[in-house]
Order: structure tokens, then C-alpha cells, then sequence
């Protein structure tokens, strides 16, 4: 997949300024992610196993504090 970084003027838009002025905005995605961040969630205790299916590799995880059978 190929992403052109030059466009036609054709497909330029006048800019229209947002109508409901009291919707809360929608963060930033860089914000969005720092709160992921900041929450450490799940923390791995070991990998326990390493595989290629359909040439991606995968991991079989075993979390901390989890049982071995909860493992992803």
C-alpha cells in the first residue's frame, strides 16, 4: 500500500468551524495514550512460547499474578 504525500486542489475544503460550541473535545491522541501509559495493567511474568502463524509472530504470555492457565 502506497501513501502519496501530494494531492490534487480539487480536494481541498473550505474549512467550517464547529457548530455546538459547548461539545466537550475529543482529546488528543498523544493524551490518549499517556493515560494508557500511565495505568501499567497487565505485567508479563515469563513468555512461554514463540510462533509464526501466516508469517507474524506470536507469543504465549504468562502474566503476573495470573494463573498459568490465563495465559495469552
Amino acid at each position: 500500500m502506497s501513501i502519496y504525500l501530494v494531492f490534487h486542489v480539487s480536494l481541498l475544503k473550505p474549512y467550517v468551524p464547529d457548530e455546538f460550541k459547548e461539545r466537550k473535545k475529543v482529546p488528543p491522541l498523544l493524551e490518549f495514550l499517556d493515560s494508557l501509559n500511565s495505568d501499567p495493567g497487565f505485567e508479563v511474568e515469563e513468555i512461554l512460547d514463540k510462533w509464526l502463524y501466516y508469517r507474524k509472530p506470536h507469543d504465549l504470555i504468562k502474566w503476573k499474578g495470573y494463573p498459568f492457565y490465563k495465559a495469552t
